[in-house]
């Protein structure tokens, strides 16, 4: 511990490419079913579990509870959206990870789109299992982290893209210059 470990750069690749992997699988799949797990059932205080005793008021299990369809996530709305704000960014940034990492590895323009791809799939399937009331108020936020991370991971690869161009004109440049001037390293 606290030793330097000589790593190539594709070994240190290499890990950061399983990591990040690690990451977005766990995210994803703590996306699709969340802590707590999803209603099994519709209700609807209004029309189940509704009893009548002598004075003719209402009384049953439904009294006071807010209804839910079959579907939606079961966990409180306040940790809900804490835990989908913070999986999604750990997904997210899992995934621009990985697209970083492969950049340059031949079909990146295709891993690019299917990246794309899969963050509106996890979009998509997070939104329509969330609870009608808390999507309401987290829609907006949703949307930004969304666009945000579509941004980076088409942006970061042409970034890379273009400065991988320019780094390999600067050795062009210093390859020809040396040669001019006859140096030999």
């Amino acid at each position: 511990m606290g030793k330097s470990l000589k790593l190539s750069p594709s070994d240190v690749r290499n890990v950061i490419l399983v990591v990040a992997i690690l990451i977005a699988t766990a995210a994803y799949q703590a996306g699709l079913s969340p802590p707590g797990g999803t209603w099994q059932d519709e209700y609807s205080p209004t029309t189940n579990n509704r009893a009548t005793n002598d004075q003719n008021n209402t009384i049953g299990k439904g009294h006071g509870k807010k209804g839910h369809h079959a579907g939606e996530m079961i966990m409180n709305p306040i940790f809900l959206t804490i835990f989908f704000v913070l999986n999604s960014l750990a997904f997210y940034t899992s995934v621009c990870t990985i697209v970083i990492v492969v950049i340059g590895l031949p079909y990146s323009p295709i891993l690019c789109t299917s990246t794309c791809c899969l963050l509106l799939a996890y979009y998509v399937s997070v939104a329509t299992t969330f609870p009608g009331e808390v999507m309401q108020g987290l829609n907006l936020v949703l949307l930004i982290i969304f666009g945000i991370s579509i941004i980076l991971v088409l942006w970061l690869p042409l970034q890379a893209i273009r400065r991988a161009l320019k780094l390999k004109g600067l050795v062009r440049f210093l390859r020809s210059h040396r040669q001019i001037c006859g140096i030999d390293y």
